[in-house]
């Protein structure tokens, strides 16, 4: 749900309806004329194919076989360019992300982080990159969503100059 959802009322009669809101989401965006800030030099970078990244992004994250799946069913069913880059350090994954381009837009998706390299600066690497490579393949402005209550992803998304552009939630009655 948006604040721009139609019509005016449906949010609240929902509400009256027992569907409960969770997970209030930000959508963030930021202008690509202005170069991101510079980034650890100490990181390699590698842009593999869906499939490897899906395999070195599951590992990291500790995905199950079933999750590794639906990751791969989603990425492979989307109709958009998708870059993938994974932060390596020394012999260590500690990041990735993805970014699809379409018109003049990046949508920067799966970022994450190594959870024991967490505040190390890794994150703001991993976005820099893909908000390069965005502009590399024509992208004006990237975009992401991120759940309102994670503020280490907000400081992040704010130190790159992203802003929020719009929140939204979801619903669901419980049983």
């Amino acid at each position: 749900m948006t604040s721009f959802a139609q019509p005016p009322t449906l949010d609240e009669a929902l509400e009256r309806d027992g569907y409960e809101r969770f997970e209030r989401s930000l959508c963030m965006s930021v202008s690509l004329h202005q170069p991101p800030p510079p980034a650890r030099d100490d990181l390699r970078f590698e842009r593999p194919h869906l499939d490897r990244w899906i395999e070195l992004v599951a590992e990291m994250r500790g995905l199950t076989p079933e999750r590794r799946q639906a990751e791969r069913d989603r990425l492979f069913e989307g109709t958009l360019p998708g870059f993938a880059v994974v932060a390596w350090l020394g012999k260590e994954v500690v990041g990735c992300g993805l970014v699809m381009v379409e018109d003049d837009y990046g949508g920067i998706f799966d970022m994450a982080t190594l959870a024991s390299r967490r505040g190390e600066g890794i994150g703001l690497a991993t976005c820099t990159q893909l908000m390069r490579i965005a502009r590399q393949h024509g992208a004006d402005r990237a975009w992401l969503s991120v759940v309102a209550d994670n503020a280490p992803a907000l400081r992040l998304y704010e130190k790159l100059g992203f802003a929020p552009v719009y929140d939204y939630w979801y619903r669901i009655k419980q049983a």
